[in-house]
Formats: structure tokens, C-alpha cells, sequence
């Protein structure tokens, strides 16, 4: 959306969707056509609908790797890349911890997928105009050190899902 009023500009182009031949590269499709581990992140960030988080440390600063102990906001966003506005509804956050994703198994020094949330919410939500950047609502946080989910799911006023998505954080000292 551009600050100045000015013409509204958009597009995005995947490098490398497909592979030609069997190989490794930065395809999110092999050279069957069969996704590879990328397609899901890729197919989530490119949703016309997408609900993500903003985390910041107790002074308003952003804060991608937030310390333990210390506040941590959550601002959520909705954007929406779609012509026609969206109707107001709720979004639920969760925040769990999770096994140390960049260790293959469970040898993580977090606790194992699945744990209990560490914190959770609901956040109403009053609706979006269509090719917008909205923010949701805001709340606040204190982790332990190690790796957390945020999860975020957007819902209309029916209980149906309209965006959901999850964001992997470390929690330091």
C-alpha cells in the first residue's frame, strides 16, 4: 500500500517454482510436480487472506527474538489482498513450546510438540476493507527461555475460519 497515495504497485514472482530435472534447488515443486518441504511455507505467506504476528519488546521496538522474562507484545495484522472487505469476527492466539525445530526429532531443549499453551487469547475483531493492511488487536506476553508456536487463527462471526498461521520463535535469556 503506498504512504503517499500514489499508484498502487503489486506482484511477486517465486524463483525457481519448478524443477526442470531431479535436483536440489530452491524449487517449492520437484520436476514431477509434487510439493517439496518450501510449497506449504510459500502456499501460507501467499494465502489472499493472512493473519500474522508482530512481536515487540516492552517499548514498542520489534523484537524477532524476544529475551525470557521480559514483556513481549503481540500484534496481530490482517492482510487482505482481496478486492471485497472482510467482516468482523475473532482471532484466537496461542502461544506453546515447542521441540527445537532445527534439531531432527525430539531432542530439542524445549518441551515436545503438543504441550500445554503457555498463553492464550482472543481478540475481537471489527472487520477489514479489501486490499488492506489491518491491525487486529494487541497483547502481551512473558516466556520462558526456548522455542514457542504462536498460533493465530481468524474467524467470522459463524465460528468459520477465514486465515490461520503460525510463527516458530526462539525465547532467549
Amino acid at each position: 500500500l503506498p504512504a503517499d497515495g500514489g499508484p498502487l504497485i503489486t506482484g511477486i514472482q517465486q524463483f525457481m517454482a519448478v524443477e526442470g530435472w531431479e535436483s536440489m534447488t530452491w524449487a517449492v515443486l520437484d520436476h514431477r510436480r509434487r510439493p517439496k518441504p518450501g510449497y506449504d511455507a510459500l502456499r501460507r505467506a501467499m494465502a489472499p487472506l493472512l493473519v500474522s504476528v508482530e512481536l515487540r519488546d516492552g517499548r514498542g521496538h520489534p523484537a524477532p527474538r524476544p529475551r525470557a522474562g521480559r514483556p513481549t507484545e503481540l500484534r496481530a495484522w490482517l492482510l487482505n489482498d482481496l478486492r471485497d472487505p472482510v467482516a468482523a469476527g475473532t482471532l484466537t492466539w496461542s502461544v506453546r513450546p515447542i521441540a527445537d525445530p532445527r534439531l531432527p526429532g525430539e531432542n530439542g531443549r524445549s518441551a515436545p510438540d503438543g504441550a500445554a499453551a503457555t498463553a492464550s487469547g482472543t481478540l475481537p475483531f471489527a472487520g477489514a476493507s479489501g486490499d488492506s493492511a489491518t491491525i487486529v488487536g494487541e497483547a502481551e506476553v512473558r516466556l520462558p527461555v526456548g522455542w514457542h508456536r504462536f498460533e493465530l487463527r481468524l474467524s467470522d462471526a459463524a465460528g468459520r475460519e477465514l486465515a490461520a498461521n503460525r510463527l516458530d520463535v526462539e525465547v532467549r535469556r
